[in-house]
């Protein structure tokens, strides 16, 4: 016989090589499984420093968690709330709102609708006639510690529904989350041009018309541009909040996409420097943990466009209305009942007498 036809009848040979052929695959695995492990094990590590960080950021933007028997469960009642864009890049005692705006939040059909405020609408505070970006600068100035309560007492007058909580974000800050996010992509409609030479402010903004990729400070210039002394046209709260708007709408979208992960923690550390807010931490969680899968569909923005009667944007009455509709209907959604009419039940949520503690005569 052969020593091919052995080969080919001999049990023990045929069974020897499938044996080595397993062993060998077997060492090629061994330190692909170790270093998946040591991924996974770094992953872990990764995620539980986010989340110490993320408490920790709360904790440091957010009031303080206690028994408060008014808190408010944020998981199934519609709130609203106030954000301010504060400048606070001068002497840090003005503390004007750059951009306000009132957004009421559904949990029930995880939507929301903002309502973009002009910071020189008129408005009656204290019986003088006042741009609306002075109410929390001026509550602030008398008293640092009422200036939240304050002004959303005012608003919550204003706007007919409870403002149940505020928000103030430096806009240093914004440049920085946008930073941090790699920028936004918008079409600029004219070109902007807007210098100051002050040591104060030191704006320089400068921006063409067309496509265009901002930084961080390039998109902030974009939302803030309102005068020109440099021969472009200028633009109006109206324009400025409809740009805030859609950089907002961008910014909401890159947070909401998976590459975020990796920016986490430098989001973080913005938001813990230049983020203030009265949710309490535990409540502030609650909202985070509604909202994070809130569809861009679903948030319905308005700006209101005004008559410029210097030096103030006067709101006609029925745009006013029309948009504190909005908010309101806003907290009246349902499952059942998706598109309300204000002759429903009253919307749900906090009390609405809770916050009417009037600031002053309001127009």
């Amino acid at each position: 016989m052969t020593n091919l036809e052995t080969n080919k009848h001999d049990p023990n040979r045929s069974d020897r090589q499938p044996r080595k052929k397993l062993k060998s695959k077997r060492k090629r695995w061994v330190p692909i499984l170790v270093v998946l492990l040591l991924l996974l094990g770094g992953a872990g590590a990764y995620a539980a420093f986010l989340y110490a960080k993320f408490d920790q950021t709360l904790n440091k933007i957010a009031a303080p968690s206690g028994n408060d028997a008014e808190a408010i469960p944020v998981a199934t009642n519609p709130i609203t709330f106030l954000l301010l864009g504060i400048d606070d890049r001068g002497d840090g005692e003005t503390l004007n709102s750059d951009t306000a705006m009132a957004i009421s939040l559904n949990p029930i059909t995880k939507s929301a609708t903002v309502v973009s405020i002009p910071r020189d609408m008129e408005i009656t505070f204290d019986g003088r006639s006042r741009k609306a970006n002075y109410v929390f600068a001026h509550n602030y100035i008398v008293d640092k510690e009422k200036a939240f309560p304050k002004t959303k007492d005012f608003w919550s007058s204003k706007l007919g529904i409870p403002v149940d909580y505020m928000v103030t974000i430096d806009l240093e800050g914004f440049r920085k989350v946008v930073d941090v996010l790699g920028g936004v992509d918008v079409n600029v409609k004219m070109d902007m041009c807007y210098r100051d030479s002050s040591d104060e402010d030191g704006t320089n903004i400068n921006l063409k018309a067309g496509q265009q990729h901002l930084d961080g400070p390039k998109a902030l210039d974009y939302i803030r541009y309102r005068k020109s002394n440099c021969g472009t046209k200028e633009s109006n709260d109206h324009d400025r909040n409809l740009r805030q708007q859609e950089v907002m709408n961008q910014l909401f979208g890159k947070l909401k996409s998976f590459n975020i992960i990796t920016k986490v923690n430098d989001i973080l550390d913005v938001a813990g420097d230049n983020i203030k807010t009265d949710v309490p931490s535990d409540t502030l969680k609650q909202m985070i943990l509604s909202y994070m899968n809130i569809e861009r569909e679903k948030i319905r923005f308005i700006s209101l466009d005004g008559d410029w009667i210097s030096p103030f944007v006067v709101i006609p009455n029925e745009d006013w209305e029309n948009a504190k509709k909005a908010l309101k209907i806003e907290r009246m959604r349902t499952e059942a009942n998706p598109n309300p009419t204000l002759d429903s039940k009253t919307p749900t949520g906090t009390d609405m007498k809770s916050n009417y503690r009037s600031s002053g005569n309001m127009r």
